[in-house]
């Protein structure tokens, strides 16, 4: 394993057969490589200012008041008995947003930093280029 740019890289390759004769079949399994996107608080910082340039300090603030800049993180408030079903750096609420999403193409919403703030720059934009869908705005937590 290695980290390269902020990357983790996990590679296991298959043994290399160093003898073979042309009569024999060599059957060799695929490779398996895992790549891991990894995150620095300064790049997802980044990114949020980049996504929201008239508004980079409150974007940075509500995304830290709603997830603490945890990318994958799911709320652990209880909503009408069950878990809510809020996700990511900006706690996209899935009972809301999940259609759109789709419909945008953003059906990795939930964990992806990327596409996570990509929804909560249409939320924004779609609500007048407002932050009172979040909560911590809403209830003056910033």
């Amino acid at each position: 394993m290695g980290i390269i740019l902020g990357i983790v890289i996990k590679a296991y390759f298959t043994p290399v057969v160093e003898t073979a004769h042309a009569d024999d079949i060599v059957v060799v399994e695929p490779e398996v490589v895992q790549i891991e996107v990894v995150y620095t608080k300064e790049d997802i910082i980044k990114k949020i200012e980049e996504a929201f340039p008239e508004d980079p300090q409150t974007a940075v603030k509500v995304a830290r008041c709603e997830s603490h800049l945890i990318p994958d993180i799911q709320s652990h408030h209880i909503l009408n008995g069950e878990q809510e079903r809020s996700y990511g750096l900006f706690q996209i609420f899935s009972p809301v947003w999940h259609h759109k999403a789709m419909e945008l193409g953003l059906t990795e919403y939930r964990t992806s930093v990327e596409e996570n703030i990509a929804m909560a720059r249409y939320i924004y934009t779609s609500g007048g280029n407002s932050w009172q869908p979040w909560s911590c705005w809403s209830k003056g937590m910033i």
